[in-house]
């Protein structure tokens, strides 16, 4: 398995707007070509605000700032990162 082809194909940021105009809620669902992943590591870069997917996929974020960086990283996968806007 060679792991440099292996990548994160999807990741889904769903956007909840229920605080504060500063700082968000989201969600979302990590998975590559074969499924969901669980365990994955979702941190915003700069602060302690993380969490890691649960056996579906999914995470939730609170009081994230707008324009923050979420930095994705699983062993075995190459690390990616996405701006949350």
């Amino acid at each position: 398995m060679k792991f440099s082809h292996l990548k994160i194909l999807h990741l889904v940021v769903v956007i909840l707007g229920f605080s504060l105009a500063k700082a968000q809620v989201i969600s979302g669902t990590v998975s590559d070509s074969s499924g969901p992943l669980p365990g994955v590591n979702v941190v915003v870069m700069g602060t302690t605000i993380g969490t890691q997917t649960d056996f579906d996929g999914n995470f939730t974020l609170k009081d994230v700032p707008i324009g923050a960086k979420l930095f994705i990283s699983f062993i075995g996968y190459k690390t990616h990162e996405v701006v949350f806007n």
